[in-house]
């Protein structure tokens, strides 16, 4: 008898597979068939024994197995789906579930949806601004008022109106076209109306009473409209088809024949298809893997018990409230831990050669010890009075703990695990190549960044986009990424907001301000902004959403009276190639005016806006662009002019020798944080520029700071403290110095 003590159930069923294939190399005669494994409940335990066991059979490692006492709809897609069907029913239809639904493989290959076109479909949902609600009379139903702002039907009448006809900021019968369809879009964009069409028809005939035998054709019904099963999913479909069959053989052989809800429905078919065990593998070649319930003691080659815990073996047993059976128990009544209790013995008694019992003994938090089941526990007391411990080895902690008990390792790849005379093993080639590397110590290269250079990229022409380059100095870690790592990192899964807009902040505010400051510069004249704001969704409902964009409005004109004195008729954005150094910086200048360049911001300044007007002004300033040599930054809280800069060239230079260094490793520049520490470092107050910039990079209360970036976490992760060194200094004043000297000088 070994028993194991693990910090995990996932350790558990590691440990399970090198002890079994241990006991394979050390008697050839001996089958998987020879070996059952039993739980309390073998259900949390599956996805596990599938991760560890499922492998091919050509695999080192393979051994077959079969799971009994499985859910009827464990692990199921068809049946997950069609509950997730059920849970809509009656709800608000939000974004976030409708477009869960359309993407699950069995609902989207009914309408011949791929991968591809549900993560279009998830772009035009979240840019229609669509939240909640079918329409304007689905909100009146659960007793709001009827706004179609934001409802599905808003939202696809966008779209729809945005294939017919292009957008120029204008309403055609109350509806704004959606400015991002295509002419390909079309063929997507009917399947995804069918899509909807079928769901929402589906799901507004679910609400109501109806008899058992009419709730069975209707939920087959609901089967057959929205989902089309492949033919791994044959017997799901069956049992699903019999279960609903079911309902209508109860009605006929009961004779009930009252309505019923549609909760009621979904309780009961949860039980029939998640709740009920079925004993569908037991025994049916391979290990076999299943709860430990009667009649399944019979005699094994060896018997592996999992989840011998406390507190859950023997299983707990909760009364009702209404036994009266557990309120005045007498002899002879069941007990279920009494039961347990003989199903422990069965199992001790039925293992031939060898019994296996495991628990959870360790925290994988802290390592504290954890108790094992209190049936192993007497257990254990009972072989230390029957295997007294030899002389001089008995402790103050129980003897037969120590001496029976196999106490594991957190991780499968701990170096005790491939030790010579190591009581621990494992069969694992990667696990003990894993060992190796940790043996070994720290690795200095590993990681994201080894701090060696990589060779310079091979461009022949060596030309710098302008585009790229401004990329490059907002953020050199991104740009270092994705153009010489070739590593996109896709930001966290997107959230679709389930509310619609209660007030106007944030960058919906900043979205709108600058439009409505681009017209006006423009001249435009377009229909009322509130309007066209609540036909895009953005703006508050009813009376809430008028004042606010009123409120825009005045903003907007007071923003514009410190524009005004900035403003000069625009002109064509001029070319330019300008040889820097052995490259040639090509591109245009977008934002000049007869009087120079403009950057306009209705926020407040930011380190970013600074540096790509500089970067701009600095190309302005080339003796061969005969340009005006001024350029104003407007924001809410400062305007800053640059004037002529004589030394441009230099300047230039220095910052295209900074962004080919770039293309080697990353810089330590982070554009926020490094204003924030060059603006108080410029005027001699390093203390302060420290502390601001620690602030710019954690964040301030509770919010995010520019340390969040998914970037920049990648870069850094794993790092001791911050990367805001004397190098991250150096940088800083580097590229911000020359701009802050001009800045104090204007």
């Amino acid at each position: 008898m070994v028993i194991h003590s693990c910090h995990s159930p996932m350790r558990e069923v590691e440990v399970l597979q090198d002890q079994l294939l241990a006991l394979f190399a050390g008697d050839p005669s001996l089958t998987a068939s020879d070996i059952i494994v039993m739980a309390p409940d073998i259900e949390p335990y599956i996805p596990l024994v599938q991760a560890v066991f499922g492998l091919e059979r050509d695999h080192p490692r393979f051994i077959p197995f079969s799971l009994a006492d499985k859910g009827v709809g464990a692990d199921s897609m068809l049946i997950d789906t069609f509950f997730g069907l059920l849970d809509m029913a009656g709800s608000r239809c939000p974004a976030r579930e409708v477009v869960d639904m359309v993407q699950r493989p069995l609902f989207a290959g009914r309408f011949g949806l791929s991968e591809t076109d549900c993560t279009i479909i998830k772009g035009w949902v979240r840019d229609a601004a669509i939240r909640w609600g079918r329409d304007g009379g689905h909100k009146e139903e659960l007793g709001l008022p009827p706004y179609a702002e934001n409802t599905w039907r808003a939202g696809l009448d966008r779209l729809l109106l945005g294939y017919a006809m292009a957008d120029r900021g204008e309403l055609f019968a109350g509806i704004l076209p959606f400015g991002h369809m295509a002419e390909s879009d079309a063929d997507l964009l009917g399947r995804l109306l069918d899509a909807i069409d079928v769901l929402f028809g589906s799901l507004s005939r679910l609400p109501g009473k109806r008899r058992l035998s009419h709730w069975a054709a209707e939920l087959q019904t609901l089967v057959d409209d929205c989902l089309q099963p492949g033919p791994e999913q044959e017997n799901d479909l069956q049992a699903l088809q019999q279960t609903l069959q079911g309902m209508a053989e109860i009605e006929a052989e009961t004779g009930f024949h009252e309505a019923v809800e549609l909760r009621v429905i979904n309780s009961w078919l949860q039980q029939q298809l998640r709740v009920e065990k079925s004993p569908h593998g037991f025994l049916s070649g391979g290990v076999t893997f299943c709860s430990l319930l009667p009649m399944r003691a019979i005699p094994f080659q060896v018997v592996c018990l999992l989840g011998m815990n406390d507190g859950d073996f023997p299983r707990p047993h909760f009364a009702l409230s209404f036994d009266l059976m557990c309120r005045d128990p007498r002899r002879g009544d069941r007990s279920p831990r009494h039961d347990d209790r003989f199903l422990f013995l069965e199992a001790l008694l039925s293992a031939r050669r060898q019994l296996s019992i495991s628990y959870v003994g360790q925290s994988a938090r802290d390592d504290t010890t954890l108790p094992p089941s209190v049936l192993v526990s007497e257990l254990l007391d009972y072989m230390a009075a029957v295997c007294p411990a030899p002389a001089g080895q008995a402790t103050e902690e129980s003897a037969a703990a120590v001496r029976f008990v196999t106490r594991h390792r957190l991780q499968p790849f701990h170096p005790a695990y491939f030790q010579p005379g190591s009581a621990l093993f494992s069969y694992a080639p990667e696990n003990c190549s894993a060992a190796q590397r940790l043996a070994g110590g720290p690795d200095p290269g590993a990681g994201f960044w080894c701090g060696l250079p990589l060779p310079p990229p091979a461009s022949p022409v060596r030309e710098i986009e302008f585009a790229d380059f401004i990329d490059f100095f907002l953020h050199p870690v991104r740009f270092f990424c994705r153009r010489r790592l070739g590593v996109e990192l896709a930001p966290l899964e997107e959230v679709f907001l389930d509310n619609e807009p209660f007030s106007l902040a944030g960058l919906p505010r900043y979205q709108l301000a600058s439009e409505l400051l681009d017209h006006q510069v423009r001249g435009e004249r377009t229909e009322s902004p509130a309007r066209l704001w609540k036909a895009r969704g953005m703006l508050p409902h009813g009376r809430v959403g008028d004042i606010a964009a009123r409120e825009m409005q005045d903003e907007a004109a007071g923003f514009y009276q410190l524009l005004a004195p900035h403003l000069a008729p625009l002109v064509s954005p001029p070319v330019f190639r300008i040889a820097v150094r052995d490259f040639l910086l090509c591109g245009t200048l977008d934002r000049m005016t007869e009087r120079g360049l403009l950057y306009a911001r209705p926020a407040r300044l930011k380190g970013r806006d600074l540096l790509r007007a500089w970067i701009a002004h600095l190309i302005a300033n080339q003796p061969a662009m005969d340009l005006p040599c001024r350029s104003v930054v407007v924001a809410n809280d400062a305007t800053v002019v640059l004037a002529a800069v004589p030394d441009s060239a230099e300047i230039l230079a220095l910052l295209v020798d900074l962004f080919w260094q770039g293309q080697r490793a990353p810089l330590p520049f982070f554009a926020e944080t490094s204003w924030n520490y060059a603006r108080w470092a410029g005027q001699g107050n390093p203390g302060r520029a420290w502390k601001e910039a620690q602030a710019s990079w954690r964040g301030v209360y509770d919010g995010s700071g520019e340390g969040d970036d998914v970037y920049l976490r990648f870069r850094y992760q794993g790092e001791d403290g911050e990367p805001l060194d004397q190098g991250f200094a150096d940088m800083a004043m580097r590229i911000f110095g020359p701009l802050l000297a001009r800045m104090m000088n204007s």
